[in-house]
Parts: structure tokens; C-alpha cells; sequence
């Protein structure tokens, strides 16, 4: 009797948890972040059919951008827990895999992990992701329910809307097999999620395909396969293939022979090595993450820059894995413990909410400093000498269209180009204007307590080069 008001105090808790570490995103509505220049900035979405080959999404997201930019931000925000509640529903037909405990802890370290790893989700480009996202695991559960006409329907209308996200088409092998899993003991019900199966697979194959008749291709070159990058990726596969095949006969073993071990750990270790495999692959190949380092660095705070985008699909197996290990270490199973992991993701994930905030915060700044500069309009070509890079998030690289977003936000011409200084090796030098921002007060903590940063510009002549 007590259980449900159990898991209702949990979600609670949960949902205040992630207003604490994700809230701050919703305050400033109008910053754009990264490729928010070069798709959104003048109020209307441009997204080439080269470049996001998505049918719909240039209007669903000319939508939100007529609401505000902001919209974005709060679609995520409401997306991701939803997402949560989604896997939690997957797990709760896990039977006899996973207890009730652990599938509260893989639902709120899933959630959480969003924040931590993938901080970048404040950028608008990145609602592409989380609504692939959303639709993959409505897919997902509509896949394994009972009712055959929802698994016919509902399944297979939302796996190729979630498809947008191509990774997503490899990774499908998962709920296909937890389909089919379900159906193990009963022939008939066995054939026909087969079929089901080889159905959604076919659609992923000729996904993009029939998308080319459209005129929608990817950028040339950016999703380009080379050899060696799949010789790293098949590599890749194999080692975690390998694990996941230990791991289970470990399991099988210890079922046999050890009826008090912690059997299940070993699957779901098995099941986190897999799934890292498969999430880790598509990005592999493609050259999106190239060593250990690409996967690492984004889960350190105040660093990874964009990375983090490439390890959306790792939110499974992270979740899996620090679920079984807090079970080796706690066994049986401490709800303290886990309450005391969940804090930890949630401290990681509000450091990186706050390197976005001052982010936001200095570009705001130097905006309204920019628009303060006599004869802004009248400069063509410029060099900005941003001195405020301490507030960039993850200490990240300011991109030069981003730095024209600003200029044309402050009132600056509209083509305007922001080069860099001229060397000895330039072949066309340019006359031009050197803008150098600067602060008198470079502290972060008084940033955020004042919810504002002071900049300060100055104007110079400079030779610019034009290549």
C-alpha cells in the first residue's frame, strides 16, 4: 500500500531536483547560443535540406520561434522529464531484472545525466535531439505494450519520426529486442514481434534513402565514412560486445550456482557495455568523436565545449552502469546511497547550468556594450578582441558567426564580418576596426549574485585579413 505514495514522494523530490539544476535555463529567454546564429537569429529558421535532413522540423521549430527562442528552453525542460517517466514505464516491464529501487535510480540518473553531459541542450539546435529523443522512447513503449494495435501504429509512426536523430536507427535494437523478449514464452506472440521487428528495421534502412528522393541529404563530408574510422568503430564494437558476452554468461552462471550474488548486476553491466557499443558507434565512425578523450572530457565540468552532444544516446548505459555499482557497493540495495549519487549528477549538472548562465550573462553584456559604439552601423569589417573569455561556458571558443550575431543584435550592419588581425602570410589585408571588450571586474561569483557582468568597449583602427 505504501508504494505508490513512495514513488510519487520520489518524483517529487526528483522534479524539484531538476528545477534546482536545470531552472537556470529558462532565465534568460532570448540568448542564442553556437549554430542559434546561423539558423535562428534573424527570426525566421533556415535549415537547409543539406544540412538537417528532418522533414517538419523547420516547422515545428518556426513555431517555437515565433513564440520566443525561449520556447525552445522550455520545451526541453519539459521534454526531459518526460523522457524520464517514459524509461521508467520501459523498466517497469524488466521483470525480474531490476528491482523497484534501481528503476527509480536508472529513471533519475538518466534525467540528470542531460545536464551533466549534455549541457549543451541550452543551445536551440539541440531541441532536434531531445524531440528525437521524446519520440524514440514513446516508440519504444508503444513497442512492448500488449496492445497489438498500438505496437502496430503508434510504434512504428514514432521510431522513423525519432530517425531524424540517425543514431537513433542503430540503437533501435534495443527495444527490439526487449519486444521480443517479452514474447519469448508464447510462439505466436513470438513471430508476430519478430515481424514487428524486422518491420521498424526495414524503415530505418530505407529511412534516409527515400528522404534523398526529396532533395534531404546530409552536408557533404559530414557524415562521410572513411576506413580508418570504421576500423575504430567496428574495434569499438567488438571490445564492448565482448564485455557484454562475459558479463552474461556471468550472469547465467551465478544464477545457476550462486542463488544469493547479485545476478542481475551482471546483465545490467552486460546490457550498459552493449548499449555504450551501439550509442558510441554512428559517432565514431563519422569522425563526431574520435578517442577516449571525446567521451571523458564532456563529463568534466568546465570543459568539453560541444562534445557533449555527441553522447546523447549514452545516457542509457551511463544510467546502467552507476545503477550496478552502486548495487556492488550496496548490496542490498541502499536507498541513501543512491539518494547520495543522484546529488552528486545533480552537482555536476548545476555546475554546468551555471557556466551557461554567466555565459549568458556576458554575452547580454557585451551586446548592450556593443550597441553603445558611435557609428556601429558603418563598420564592415571588424576584429572583436573579446577579453571576457573567463565566462564563456566550458571554456569554450566564441565561433566568429556567433560574434557577428552579437554585432548585428547591437545594431550593427547586417553584413558585417569579423576577420582577424593581419600577419605577414595574409594575402589580402583589409582595413578594418579592432572592438576590444573588456571588464573591470572579472569575478564570477559576483556575476551571478548581481545577475549581471559590467563590459566595457573600446574602438581602434586595425588591418584585418580577408582571405
Amino acid at each position: 500500500m505504501r508504494t505508490k505514495p513512495l514513488i510519487q514522494r520520489d518524483w517529487l523530490a526528483l522534479g524539484a531536483v531538476w528545477i534546482a539544476v536545470q531552472g537556470l535555463s529558462l532565465t534568460y529567454p532570448s540568448v542564442m547560443f553556437w549554430d542559434d546564429y546561423m539558423y535562428y537569429a534573424d527570426g525566421v529558421v533556415s535549415l537547409p535540406k543539406d544540412v538537417v535532413p528532418n522533414p517538419g522540423r523547420s516547422q515545428i521549430e518556426a513555431l517555437l520561434l515565433s513564440i520566443s527562442p525561449g520556447s525552445f528552453r522550455m520545451s526541453s525542460f519539459v521534454l526531459l522529464p518526460f523522457c524520464s517517466i517514459l524509461l521508467f514505464r520501459i523498466l517497469g516491464r524488466a521483470h525480474g531484472i531490476i528491482s523497484e529501487g534501481e528503476r527509480r535510480l536508472i529513471s533519475a540518473i538518466f534525467l540528470l545525466y542531460f545536464p551533466w553531459a549534455l549541457s549543451t541542450l541550452v543551445s536551440l539546435t539541440m531541441f532536434n535531439y531531445v524531440l528525437a529523443l521524446t519520440g524514440f522512447l514513446i516508440a519504444w513503449n508503444a513497442i512492448i505494450s500488449t496492445n497489438a494495435a498500438v505496437r502496430w501504429l503508434i510504434a512504428p509512426l514514432f521510431f522513423v519520426f525519432s530517425f531524424r536523430l540517425p543514431s537513433l536507427i542503430l540503437f533501435s535494437i534495443f527495444p527490439l529486442m526487449h519486444t521480443v523478449w517479452l514474447a519469448r514464452r508464447t510462439p505466436r506472440q513470438w513471430a508476430e514481434r519478430g515481424l514487428l521487428a524486422l518491420f521498424t528495421v526495414t524503415a530505418g534502412y530505407l529511412y534516409f534513402p527515400i528522404l534523398e528522393v526529396f532533395g534531404y541529404t546530409f552536408k557533404a563530408g559530414y557524415n562521410d565514412v572513411v576506413p580508418s574510422r570504421l576500423a575504430k568503430g567496428i574495434l569499438l564494437l567488438l571490445l564492448t560486445a565482448t564485455a557484454s558476452l562475459y558479463l552474461f554468461f556471468k550472469h547465467l552462471r551465478a544464477a545457476n550456482r550462486e542463488p544469493y550474488q547479485p545476478i542481475n548486476v551482471y546483465f545490467c553491466l552486460a546490457l550498459a557495455s552493449l548499449m555504450f557499443g551501439v550509442a558510441a558507434f554512428p559517432y565514431l565512425i563519422t569522425g563526431h568523436l574520435t578517442d577516449l578523450t571525446s567521451f571523458l572530457l564532456p563529463l568534466v565540468p568546465g570543459s568539453g565545449e560541444y562534445g557533449g552532444r555527441h553522447l546523447i544516446l549514452c545516457g542509457f548505459p551511463v544510467a546502467l552502469l552507476l545503477t550496478s555499482i552502486a548495487k556492488l557497493i550496496m548490496n542490498p540495495f541502499s536507498k541513501r546511497f543512491s539518494q547520495l549519487l543522484v546529488a552528486v549528477i545533480a552537482l555536476l549538472g548545476a555546475s554546468n547550468s551555471i557556466e551557461w548562465k554567466l555565459d549568458a550573462l556576458k554575452q547580454q553584456a557585451v551586446i548592450q556594450a556593443l550597441s553603445e559604439v558611435d557609428g556601429l552601423a558603418s563598420i564592415r569589417y571588424v576584429f572583436v578582441d573579446d577579453r571576457l573569455s573567463r565566462f564563456n561556458s566550458m571554456g569554450r571558443d566564441v565561433r566568429s558567426y556567433e560574434i557577428e550575431g552579437w554585432l548585428r543584435r547591437a545594431g550593427g550592419n547586417s553584413a558585417v564580418v569579423n576577420l582577424h588581425p593581419s600577419t605577414s602570410v595574409c594575402e589580402t589585408p583589409i582595413y578594418g576596426k579592432r572592438i576590444t571588450v573588456t571588464s573591470s571586474d572579472l569575478s564570477r561569483i559576483r556575476a551571478l549574485v548581481r545577475n549581471g557582468i559590467a563590459a566595457d568597449v573600446s574602438v581602434t583602427d586595425m588591418t584585418l585579413c580577408h582571405n
